[in-house]
C-alpha cells in the first residue's frame, strides 16, 4: 500500500524549521563577496577540506551502515552534512529512474544531529532540483525502509547513529527496495563527496527547485504488520501479559505505545535516562529489569528498542536479559513451529549458531554473511527475486526481520513476535526459551567483548596477530591453546566472506569440536571486537571451554 503523497506536491517552505523550537541553520553566513548571481545560477563555497572529504568518503566506502561520527567534530558537522547531501544529490540525478524530477525520502531518529541536519538536507535537495518526501517527526528505521520500498523513490536519506553514543550523528542511505544501500551506492556517493570538495564550490539553479511534501507513515506500517498475518492481537490482549516498555528516548517511543494502544493491549512505560547511548544492553536496561522483577504477576516481560528501533532488548520474567542470539532462535522456531512458515535462515558470521539448531531440526538452510545488515538484506532481496522468502534474518547485535517483511532490521516487529510467541504458548518467555534449549539437546555458550582503540596503529596490531594465526594455520599449524583449528571449514568461511566483500570480515576460526572465535574491526565504531562460542557435552564442560577461549582472545587483544 502506498503512502498518500498528494502527487501535486503541496509546497512546504524550506526556510522554516521542521522541528518545533529548533532553529534552522545554514552552512555558513552568506557573504556578499562569495555568493554571486549569473542569471538563475547561484554559487556556494564548500567549507570542507579535501582531506576531511577523503575521510568521509572512506567511511562511506567501508562502513557497514553509512557515515557515523561525533556530531560537531570535523568529520560530522553542518558543512560535512551539506557535502554528503550534495554527493547524494549528484548520485540521484545521475541514476534517477525516470525523466521526472528525482524523489528522495528523508527521515531519522531523535538525536540532536538528526534534528539539526534534516532541515538542511531538505533545503539542499530542493535547491538541487530534487523533490523531497519528508518525515518530519522522529521515525524508526524499519518504517523508512517500508516507505522506501512501497513508493517510487530514487533514494532514502536515513539520519541515525542507531545505538551509538548520543553525541554521534549518522548519515545513511536506503535504496528503493527498502534495504540499506550496498557498497556500490555508498561508494559512488563517497566518490562524489571527494570530487565536490576538490571543486571547492557548487551551483544551484533556482528554476529547477524541487518541492517538499510531509508524510505520516504510521498507518502504512501498521497495515504492513497486519498483512504479514503472524501477529494475533486478540490472543495477546486476552492473555493479559504484564508488559513494560522502555524506548530509551528513541524513535520507538513514537510507535510501540501507539500500536499497543490501538489494539487495546495494556502496557507500562519505563522512562530511563542517563545512558551513554540508546543501546538496549543488559547494563542499559537496569530500570526496566527492576520493574519486571518487582511485578508480582507471573506472566510478565520487559521490552526495549535502540535509538532508531531497528534493534530490541528483552527482559524475561526472572529479570534475565535474553541475548539477541536467543531472540533470533526463539522467533525462528516460533515461525516454523507455530506459524507453519519455512525458508532460509540468514545470519551474520558473528551471530551464534544456536539458531542453526532450528534449521537442523526442521530441515532448513542457513546462509552466513559478514557483519552488517546490508549483507543480510542482499540475501533477503535475492530470496524474494527467486521466490524463496527467508524465514528470518538477524544479527547478534539485536536486529532481525522476518518472512515477507522489509529487508532491514525491525526491532518493533521483534517485540510483537515475542509477544505473539508468548500468547501462542501461554507461557513466560524465559520458560519458553528453556524448553526450546532442552528440545535441541545441545549446549552452546557464547560471549563477545569490544576494545575501544582510538589509535589505528594499535587496531592493526591486533588484526595482524589474527592474520598471523590464520597464515600459520595455512602452513599446517592448527593447534590453538589445546583447541584444534578446523582448517578446511575456516578457509571455506573466509572464501564466503570475501565473496561479499574483497577484504573479508576479520578472521573467524572454527575448531574441530564445533567451537569458534572471531576477531574483527567494527564497521560503525572505533572498536575491535572479539567473539567466542563454545560447544560442550554439558553445561559445565561448555562453560570451561568458553572461559578458555575468552582468555586466549584477551591475550591476543592485550597491548602495552
Amino acid at each position: 500500500m502506498n503512502v498518500n503523497l498528494n502527487l501535486n506536491y503541496s509546497s512546504l517552505a524550506v526556510n522554516k524549521p521542521i522541528f518545533p523550537h529548533t532553529p534552522i541553520f545554514i552552512t555558513r553566513p552568506l557573504q556578499a563577496d562569495y555568493v554571486s548571481f549569473k542569471g538563475d545560477l547561484k554559487k556556494h563555497k564548500i567549507n570542507v577540506s579535501p582531506e576531511i572529504a577523503q575521510e568521509v568518503s572512506h567511511s562511506l566506502h567501508t562502513s557497514t551502515a553509512g557515515h557515523r561520527a561525533e556530531f560537531g567534530s570535523e568529520v560530522f558537522n553542518k558543512d560535512v552534512v551539506e557535502l554528503i547531501t550534495l554527493g547524494a544529490a549528484k548520485y540521484v540525478k545521475e541514476n534517477k529512474k525516470s525523466s521526472e524530477k528525482p524523489v528522495v525520502l528523508v527521515g531519522g531518529d531523535t538525536r540532536e544531529a538528526t534534528r539539526k541536519s534534516i532541515p538542511l538536507i531538505e533545503k539542499i535537495l530542493c535547491e538541487q532540483g530534487i523533490d523531497v518526501m519528508l518525515i518530519d517527526k522522529p521515525i524508526p528505521t524499519p518504517i523508512i525502509s517500508l516507505i522506501a520500498e512501497n513508493n517510487d523513490i530514487d533514494l532514502a536519506v536515513l539520519l541515525t547513529a542507531s545505538h551509538n553514543p548520543w553525541n554521534d550523528g549518522g548519515y545513511n542511505f536506503i535504496t528503493a527496495d527498502g534495504a540499506i544501500a550496498p557498497a556500490n551506492v555508498t561508494g559512488a556517493i563517497g566518490d562524489n563527496v571527494v570530487e565536490i570538495a576538490q571543486s571547492k564550490e557548487y551551483v544551484t539553479r533556482v528554476e529547477e527547485k524541487g518541492k517538499s511534501t510531509k508524510i505520516n507513515p504510521y498507518e502504512d506500517y501498521k497495515n504492513a504488520i497486519n498483512r504479514l498475518g503472524i501477529i494475533n492481537w486478540d490472543k495477546i490482549k486476552d492473555l493479559n501479559i504484564k508488559i513494560y516498555y522502555d524506548s530509551l528516548q528513541g524513535a520507538g517511543g513514537n510507535v510501540v505505545p501507539k500500536l499497543l494502544n490501538d489494539y487495546g493491549i495494556n502496557f507500562t512505560l519505563v522512562n530511563s535516562k542517563g545512558q551513554k547511548g540508546p543501546h538496549p544492553t543488559k547494563e542499559n536496561l537496569k530500570k526496566l529489569t527492576e520493574n519486571v522483577e518487582n511485578e508480582p504477576k507471573e506472566l510478565k516481560v520487559g521490552f526495549s528498542n535502540d535509538g532508531d528501533a531497528d534493534r530490541l532488548g528483552v527482559i524475561d520474567e526472572n529479570g534475565n536479559y535474553i541475548h539477541p542470539n536467543d531472540i533470533l532462535m526463539l522467533v525462528a522456531c516460533h515461525l516454523v513451529k507455530n506459524k507453519g512458515i519455512k525458508g532460509d535462515i540468514v545470519r551474520s558470521q558473528a551471530t551464534s549458531s544456536s539458531v542453526d539448531c532450528v534449521a537442523e531440526k526442521y530441515g532448513l538452510n542457513v546462509i552466513q554473511t559478514p557483519v552488517g545488515f546490508k549483507f543480510l538484506g542482499k540475501e533477503i532481496l535475492r530470496g524474494k527475486k527467486e521466490g524463496n522468502e527467508v524465514l528470518v534474518a538477524g544479527e547478534e547485535s539485536g536486529g532481525l526481520t522476518i518472512h515477507g517483511h522489509v529487508a532491514e532490521k525491525d526491532g518493533i516487529l521483534g517485540i510483537l513476535a515475542i509477544l505473539d510467541l508468548m500468547a501462542e504458548e501461554g507461557k513466560p518467555i524465559g520458560q519458553i526459551l528453556s524448553d526450546y534449549r532442552k528440545d535441541f539437546h545441545k549446549d552452546i555458550q557464547y560471549k563477545q567483548f569490544s576494545v575501544r582503540l582510538k589509535d589505528n596503529s594499535k587496531k592493526e596490531i591486533i588484526m595482524k596477530r589474527a592474520e598471523a594465526l590464520y597464515n600459520n594455520m595455512l602452513n599446517g599449524e592448527t593447534d590453538f591453546h589445546g583447541f584444534e583449528i578446523d582448517s578446511a571449514r575456516t578457509q571455506e568461511n573466509m572464501r564466503i566472506m570475501k565473496s561479499y566483500k574483497p577484504e573479508g570480515d576479520g578472521f573467524k576460526f572454527y575448531f574441530t569440536d564445533g567451537s569458534s572465535i572471531i576477531i574483527r574491526k567494527s564497521g560503525t565504531e572505533p572498536l575491535v571486537r572479539g567473539y567466542a562460542e563454545a560447544y560442550g557435552t554439558n553445561e559445565q564442560d561448555t562453560k570451561e571451554k568458553l572461559e578458555k577461549l575468552l582468555q586466549c582472545l584477551n591475550e591476543m587483544f592485550a597491548l602495552d
